[in-house]
């Protein structure tokens, strides 16, 4: 009995490891642009309304507060032991001193990101929006540390100086984009850049380090609820860290707030919102969508015979559905907030606050044991409505009116919105100096 379960799993395993870093290696963006849903869902909140914090470059805040960061760090250091043991344990040679000749560099280190990301002053133009016309424009490339910028060649950057005065939510709003600049990019000890060796994350788990973008995927998906048999198999999946990385922002915008620096605890605080936006797309909480372990098994089978097609055209698929729901949901937003219709169903949904009563309080966890398994669940149904809409349309991407995928894609975006205000009102009211 013991061999046909063996060979099953081995089989299992011989589809589902090539599947995961094929589909894991291409798009690794869960929406296309954070800031603009971040700016609609964060809106209706008062506590965020006419908060206006003068502009703070990091050097200062971290020169401020050097002696007191001592303690945070080594209180998060020791708290992600507990609680996220997937996590490896930063070597003792990255702990903050505070008295680093380079503070910054010093700082980045410690929290295991890239250590060359440009963290410019800056707001990102929400489409529509006329709040940024007299601020002068930052290039793509003064913003974002990859090479291949056509990503955000569409998005508009606008910069700031020490001293000016900005919104709270605007600075939120487009902090809650940053991540995505290359925060998670080249950490992994296979990865190309002077620190791939000094993190201790090992190799990179899945995705292809061939792509420039890849290696962020384990820090901005969460496999948390596949099947015992897809972990057994794959237990390179249990190593994704989005609800580690949104734990130690909002541990440091608090820590922010309460120093009294409410530019870096709004700034912090967008980039926790990142990840807790990232486990709302479907495709960022499960590993292959629309995909069962029977379907696996027989694709297995027929590659094993020596036809690989099935195989390639689910790689394939996986890739290209992920890339066409975050596209087509970006273009729709943006074109309906240029057009000022900011009641329609796609853009009301970020400010419905119907449900949020129904979830429990926000923690640390909250990311794995509630978004991440409510994504999960209307994965398939998504896979398969983007499957529908892609024979309806097959060159140019259009939404249908009240079609089942917009109507999923407004149940979406109202979880986005939940979510993004039940984690901003957490880390306000933990943080009593946070509206000072």
């Amino acid at each position: 009995m013991r061999k046909p379960l063996l060979h099953a799993a081995l089989t299992l395993l011989a589809i589902v490891l090539p599947l995961v870093f094929a589909i894991t290696a291409a798009p690794v963006f869960a929406w296309s642009n954070h800031a603009p849903g971040s700016a609609l869902a964060l809106s209706v909140m008062p506590e965020l309304t006419d908060v206006q914090v003068e502009v703070e470059p990091l050097e200062d805040f971290l020169r401020a507060q050097a002696p007191a960061l001592v303690a945070r760090l080594a209180a998060q250091e020791e708290f992600a032991r507990l609680h996220f043991p997937q996590v490896p344990a930063a070597p003792e040679s990255l702990h903050w001193t505070g008295d680093a000749p380079d503070l910054r560099s010093a700082f980045l280190q410690a929290l295991r990101l890239n250590p060359e990301i440009k963290l410019a002053t800056f707001v990102q133009a929400i489409p529509g929006a006329k709040d940024t016309a007299v601020l002068p424009p930052l290039g793509a490339s003064e913003v974002v540390i990859f090479s291949d910028l056509d990503a955000w060649q569409t998005w508009h950057f606008f910069s700031l100086v020490k001293g000016q005065t900005i919104s709270a939510l605007s600075v939120l709003a487009s902090a809650a984009d940053e991540p995505d600049y290359g925060h998670d990019i080249h950490l992994f000890s296979d990865n190309p850049s002077a620190v791939a060796s000094l993190y201790n994350f090992g190799v990179q788990p899945f995705g292809d380090s061939r792509f420039e973008h890849s290696s962020q995927a384990p820090f901005h998906m969460g496999y948390f609820h596949e099947s015992a048999i897809i972990f057994s198999l794959g237990s390179f999946l249990k190593n994704t860290f989005a609800d580690w990385r949104a734990y130690q922002f909002f541990s440091l915008a608090q820590f922010a707030f309460e120093a009294g620096h409410p530019y870096w605890g709004y700034r912090f605080m967008g980039w926790g919102l990142h990840y807790v936006q990232d486990l709302t797309q479907p495709y960022h909480a499960t590993v292959l969508p629309g995909s069962s372990t029977a379907d696996l098994l027989w694709i297995y089978a027929q590659d094993s015979l020596g036809f690989s097609q099935a195989k390639q055209m689910v790689i394939a698929r996986n890739a290209d559905f992920h890339t066409y729901i975050e596209t087509l949901q970006y273009q729709r937003l943006a074109e309906l907030l240029v057009d000022q219709q900011l009641e329609h169903p796609l853009v009301a949904a970020y400010r419905t606050n119907n449900n949020e009563r129904d979830y429990p309080p926000f923690n640390p966890a909250y990311l794995r044991t509630v978004i991440a398994a409510e994504a999960r669940t209307s994965a398939d149904q998504l896979d398969a409505l983007i499957a529908f809409n892609l024979v309806q349309f097959p060159t140019i991407p259009q939404l249908v009116e009240q079609s089942p995928l917009e109507l999923l894609l407004v149940q979406l975006t109202q979880r986005f919105g939940v979510h993004s205000r039940h984690a901003v009102r957490t880390v306000l009211t933990d943080s009593p100096k946070a509206e000072d």
